[in-house]
């Protein structure tokens, strides 16, 4: 476990109504069965918190897996934050039997929050600029971005 996985453990506790939840909606997609909008909103709602950027690093949100918990950045817009807490959850809902947990995860978000997802994109490529001394560093690393979120294989 990382360090920063180690504090938010410390700081923040999963109630078992929300665990339940998860099982639940886990347990729903084994067998399945379709699971609401609705039920996916309150699972966010409940599993995915705010974080000050400065606890996330680079990233946008993270999720802790077999913690039951997840993070999304206070700094994103309002669309981008659902976007982000459904991407998480879709974290801590997968099996493990996807061949890319990332786009599997962007794929589910899309689904529902497609101008999300879009704002998530700019803000990213416009907040992570002035962390590279190059463009073409940038552009490098933004490459290895895209492969790794929007394409369906490792």
């Amino acid at each position: 476990m990382a360090n920063t996985e180690k504090v938010w453990h410390r700081k923040y506790s999963v109630s078992a109504g929300t665990r339940s939840l998860l099982e639940d909606l886990r347990r729903a997609r084994r067998r399945g069965r379709s699971v609401s909008r609705q039920k996916y909103r309150e699972a966010m709602e409940k599993a995915i918190l705010e974080e000050e950027s400065v606890g996330l690093g680079f990233a946008n949100g993270t999720a802790i897996l077999g913690g039951d918990i997840g993070f999304v950045s206070k700094a994103l817009p309002p669309r981008a934050k659902l976007f982000v807490r459904r991407h998480e959850l879709e974290h801590l809902l997968q099996t493990g039997s996807e061949r890319n947990a990332e786009f599997s995860a962007n794929f589910a978000a899309a689904k529902e929050y497609f101008w999300g997802g879009l704002q998530t994109i700019m803000f990213t490529i416009r907040y992570r600029a002035r962390f590279f001394a190059t463009k073409s560093r940038y552009v490098a690393y933004l490459w290895g971005e895209f492969k790794k979120y929007f394409l369906p294989f490792r």
